[in-house]
């Protein structure tokens, strides 16, 4: 796999990235001049000559609606070669596009963060060290469907590649001053078959066409490589490809958010939920134990109430007897004693466990968290921003100022006081240095086989 500079970006990857000192901008700004571009890639300091701007068509796309990550379909690079079209290149009209394209070719397996994981396919041309989008000028007529519809034209031009695409959208345009903007192109649905090949595009010669001069080469290119990568001032086309997969970095930052947000939403909910419950439960606990050491007092009194009476009418009895017949009273008048000392001892201990069934109960219906069903998507969500150093592995811990910046990108119409509330689930999990370990968070509850159909 070609490798594209080597220079790591701290936007890309890095602990620092993690403990949110690099925090990301607004998903939602659509148009960007040069200002938000350099913030946004500080290591993408060259711009194009007559550069804009770019307008970020992909926050247009409802979250969760473009089925871009698709594991199950791949792109080859080892197909046929195709012959490149001979005569006058066709006519783009006066307001042509330089319409391109971003296609994932392959979602790798492993325990590296996806976008190491994730290939998208470019074309490198002859002369040329580092890969461009496939597509070219083409006209702008008839909207977006008239352009990709002439992009998947080209595509296959360039690599025999038939896409079946069932639905593109728009991810990225590059604008510039004096030169027609260039538009990356996504597919957001596929159709067709599952793996498909692209090819080299030659140029033939000689009598018999038995010379071949290879004009494009299909490469398929990690994601990270291209985020690492910085712009040349010399290779628009390679540092705008590099840009697009910025543009599809940013998109899945945006998705894996809002994943994160709806999962700590519904947990913040259930947690205020708890805690209400458990203050009253703890309100009513503190009532049960009041109540039992009264029903324990009261009993006490009436022991020593009939222990009074009993002892007084003994009194009233020795009065007319003498000492001997006193003595052989004391066995009858213990046994008695023992027998009222008894049965207020039962009528204790059946308060005692009276109180103890109450409280089990009370505890049992205010149990601990029911969230104990893995939650795989969550747990992806989280780990697209749990960037380490190359992106080899993920730490499983990600700073509580990150998950505060996510919810402030998403620009969602919350105050800080919300904020708070929506990361009020997060405390449990949290390290004294503000670190969160995110695999406790990522479950879901537990759905009891009786309540399915409620």
């Amino acid at each position: 796999m070609p490798s594209l500079g080597g220079g790591l970006a701290n936007t890309v990857t890095g602990t620092s990235d993690n403990k949110g000192s690099h925090a990301d901008l607004a998903f939602s700004v659509r148009d960007r001049g040069l200002l938000d571009v350099r913030l946004r890639a500080p290591h993408r300091s060259n711009f194009a000559k007559g550069f804009l701007g770019v307008t970020s068509h992909w926050t247009a796309v409802p979250v969760g609606t473009a089925d871009i990550i698709n594991p199950a379909h791949s792109i080859e690079t080892s197909g046929d070669s195709v012959e490149a079209p001979s005569g006058d290149a066709p006519d783009v009209g006066s307001n042509p596009v330089n319409a391109r394209a971003i296609i994932v070719s392959k979602v790798g397996e492993g325990t590296s963060h996806l976008l190491r994981r994730i290939e998208v396919l470019g074309q490198k041309l002859a002369g040329k060290n580092r890969p461009q989008g496939y597509g070219g000028l083409v006209s702008s007529e008839g909207g977006d469907a008239g352009v990709t519809e002439r992009l998947v034209e080209l595509v296959k031009a360039q690599s025999g590649l038939d896409l079946g695409v069932a639905s593109w959208f728009k991810l990225s345009e590059f604008r510039y001053r004096d030169s027609p903007s260039t538009v990356y192109f996504i597919p957001a649905h596929y159709g067709g078959e599952e793996k498909v090949v692209a090819g080299k595009q030659v140029v033939k010669s000689g009598e018999d066409g038995e010379k071949e001069e290879v004009k494009i080469t299909p490469v398929s290119v990690f994601v990270s490589d291209l985020l690492q990568s910085f712009d040349e001032k010399d290779d628009v086309a390679a540092a705008e490809f590099a840009r697009a997969a910025d543009a599809l970095d940013e998109f899945l930052k945006r998705e894996n958010a809002s994943q994160i947000v709806k999962s700590l939403q519904v947990r913040a909910v259930d947690l205020k939920e708890s805690l209400k419950a458990a203050e009253e439960a703890k309100e009513t606990k503190a009532n049960l134990k009041r109540k039992r050491e009264e029903e324990v007092q009261s009993a006490k009194r009436r022991r020593d109430e009939e222990m009074a009476e009993l002892t007084s009418q003994w009194e009233e009895e020795d009065e007319g007897l003498t000492e001997d017949e006193i003595t052989d009273l004391k066995e009858e008048r213990k046994k008695a004693t023992q027998e009222l000392k008894q049965k207020h001892d039962d009528e204790e201990k059946k308060i005692e466990e009276r109180h103890a069934t109450e409280v089990k109960e009370l505890e049992g219906s205010a149990s601990g968290s029911n969230y104990t069903k893995e939650d795989p998507k969550t747990l992806e969500a989280y780990k697209y921003f749990d960037r380490q150093p190359g992106l080899e592995k993920c730490s499983g811990r990600i700073h509580k100022l990150r998950l505060e910046n996510i919810l402030m990108c998403l620009e969602e119409e919350m105050c800080l006081d919300e904020i708070d509330e929506t990361l009020a689930p997060t405390s449990e999990f949290t390290d004294p240095r503000g670190l969160v370990t995110y695999k406790e968070l990522s479950t879901t509850k537990e759905v009891k086989e009786d309540s399915k159909g409620d």
